[in-house]
């Protein structure tokens, strides 16, 4: 171990590049990258702090085609330990997953398909988002992995609701931890619609509140604008 300031390096540990986020010449055409594993850095990565928190959040962008590289297993359990830590009321953590194979992926894509179809035709799709949607169409963008995010039922109308809001916070958790891993997603609502619980294997009552596709992004798009948050305050007596 190599303690730099407040970043910690493990030379033994090898993780996936990621694209974009630091200036290492080793791993421009390497599989691994020098802050996250390799053993050459440049002066810029010695300097680089942490990423924070704010630095994820604001980074992360939807990912609608993915490169063909699996996700190693051990980043996908990651992924699903972090969705665990979201907070829940009493910390129930009301929430499930569900790992897509093979044939339950094809069924999905069936119904993807038809809804993309059903949007494109109808003339209201505006031009910017018509190749997203044709690239999910193709397999989910080429996504490695698809899990579905599931909400248990609560005792009552708000304990579902509760339910319901700290499920997604998992959701959110897990891209969040995927975006910092070089992985990325897009938050699909395939899986809520009725027909899809069976495949997913919902349970009677639970929803299925999330099924993010995950995978390395061929491309990261720029950041679409935000407004200004002050439009957003109400400030109350």
């Amino acid at each position: 171990m190599i303690i730099l300031g407040i970043l910690e390096y493990n030379t033994k540990l090898v993780r996936p590049f990621r694209p974009g986020f630091h200036t290492c010449t080793t791993c421009v055409s390497a599989s691994s990258c020098v802050v996250y594993g390799c053993s050459t850095t440049t002066s810029t990565d010695r300097a680089r702090p942490a990423r924070d928190v704010i630095e994820v959040i604001k980074g992360s962008r939807t990912i609608r085609a993915f490169t063909s590289g699996p996700i190693p297993e051990e980043d996908i359990n990651m992924l699903l330990e972090a969705a665990m830590w979201a907070p829940s009321h009493r910390n129930e953590q009301p929430w499930e997953f569900a790992r897509v194979g093979p044939e339950s992926r094809a069924k999905l894509l069936k119904m993807l398909q038809l809804k993309i179809d059903e949007l494109l035709n109808s003339g209201k799709v505006p031009e910017p988002a018509r190749p997203g949607l044709l690239s999910l169409k193709d397999d989910f963008g080429g996504a490695a992995q698809l899990i579905a995010v599931i909400a248990r039922p609560g005792a009552d109308i708000l304990g579902t609701q509760q339910n319901f809001a700290a499920t997604a916070g998992a959701a959110m958790n897990m891209q969040l931890a995927a975006w910092e891993k070089g992985i990325g997603s897009v938050w699909l609502t395939v899986g809520s619609v009725p027909p899809a619980k069976p495949i997913l294997q919902a349970k009677s009552g639970h929803t299925v509140v999330a099924l993010p596709a995950l995978g390395y992004p061929k491309e990261t798009p720029p950041a679409p604008p935000r407004e200004d948050f002050r439009e957003r305050v109400t400030e109350l007596p």
